[in-house]
């Protein structure tokens, strides 16, 4: 009888603390037509670098610069720079994997960025929306 307070006790503890110092992201839930209306910029590309500004001082979040492969929207160079972070809706990039990325520039800023819930991701995780976007459109005849 008396382990079951004790339980009780601990697993109050630990769900009260545990989830104090928990965070996620939370997403309002967007069509693609929405998100494709919102994107300044929506392209495929392959991680160059992703620089961690945090450890740099220069910037709050991440720092990613593609090679752009194809596109659907914007102006796009070769390469592009997009910032991501700094909160839990950051989106991930590694090095040498290839993502869709649907990036914004915010009012008032001259920077790319982009999240979680704008639906950026690896390519390989993102055939649905790749093909409801279509073929695209290549950067260099030599890339079709």
């Amino acid at each position: 009888m008396r382990k079951l307070p004790l339980t009780l006790v601990l697993c109050a503890f630990f769900v009260l603390f545990s989830n104090a110092a928990a965070s996620a992201c939370l997403c309002r839930i967007q069509s693609l037509a929405h998100i494709k209306k919102t994107a300044s910029v929506i392209f495929v590309g392959q991680a160059l670098e992703v620089e961690n500004g945090f450890k740099t001082g220069q910037f709050r979040g991440w720092r990613t610069t593609f090679k752009v492969s194809r596109y659907w929207k914007g102006q796009l160079s070769d390469e592009m720079i997009v910032y991501t972070g700094p909160d839990d809706c950051a989106a991930y990039f590694e090095v040498g994997q290839e993502y869709l990325v649907f990036a914004y520039t915010p009012k008032g800023e001259q920077q790319l960025y982009t999240d979680a819930c704008m639906k950026t991701g690896l390519v390989r995780h993102s055939a649905e929306d790749l093909k409801a976007l279509g073929k695209g459109k290549f950067l260099h005849a030599a890339n079709k």
